[in-house]
């Protein structure tokens, strides 16, 4: 069990407060991470020049803080890459998928730790202390830093399905399309579809989006994938 008896700040004070003091805390903890903090946005922020990509561990919060009751911190691993806005900027626009961002993904980092009770990334500080959500950090979250610094290897990774690092199954095909190539693509959407069952519904709804132009229950998970697939040209590998 982590245990620590020494207080880090003061716990009596207004929850705004402490929780700059977290920032400030994990922002000490971590700097031989690479991560520092930007505190007017409550940012920890990594740039790999080599990689173009950007890091980050946004920390939030919530509207439940009491003063002396609970103040909640919540964390999400970010990624961000001027290479991919780029890419985006030239397919987006022709093919109306929306606003290019450089937004790689988003995940709360609940979802990248092993959990025996699920939570999504967030502590009460009052009864958490910064070390136990450093731990979780340097375990858990930093490692997945380096996979995308090391794009080839996540690439043939990708080849399997989707990571655990991706929210959205398109941002994975994006990722791929922009870093990988169509092969690649190809491959991971082929093993998503296969995995869940949903390559006869993916045909079907393929086909009626080619056919009426429209697809019944646009914004589901799978009309997503029909979407990318057919504006990109991705074909179902056999």
């Amino acid at each position: 069990m982590w245990v620590f008896n020494k207080r880090w700040t003061n716990l009596s004070k207004p929850p705004k407060e402490i929780i700059d003091d977290a920032c400030l805390y994990l922002s000490d903890a971590l700097s031989d991470t690479g991560f520092r903090l930007v505190k007017s946005k409550r940012l920890l922020v990594r740039k790999d020049e080599n990689s173009g990509f950007q890091f980050r561990l946004n920390l939030g919060t919530n509207s439940r803080n009491q003063r002396n009751a609970s103040v909640y911190i919540n964390i999400h691993f970010e990624v961000y890459s001027d290479r991919i806005k780029k890419w985006r900027q030239e397919f987006y626009t022709v093919r109306s998928l929306g606003e290019p961002t450089a937004l790689v993904t988003n995940r709360a980092i609940g979802y990248l730790t092993p959990q025996s009770k699920f939570q999504y990334g967030t502590w009460n500080l009052l009864d958490t202390h910064p070390e136990k959500i450093i731990k979780v950090l340097t375990q858990s979250v930093i490692p997945r830093v380096g996979k995308f610094e090391n794009s080839v290897e996540f690439i043939q990774e990708m080849r399997n399905g989707k990571p655990e690092e991706f929210c959205f199954d398109f941002e994975v095909l994006d990722f791929l399309m922009c870093y990988g190539g169509d092969q690649y693509a190809s491959e991971c959407l082929t093993k998503m579809l296969v995995e869940r069952g949903w390559v006869d519904e993916f045909n079907r709804k393929q086909d009626q989006w080619r056919t009426e132009g429209a697809i019944d229950d646009r914004q589901s998970l799978i009309n997503l994938l029909v979407h990318r697939s057919d504006y990109f040209e991705i074909p179902i590998s056999p």
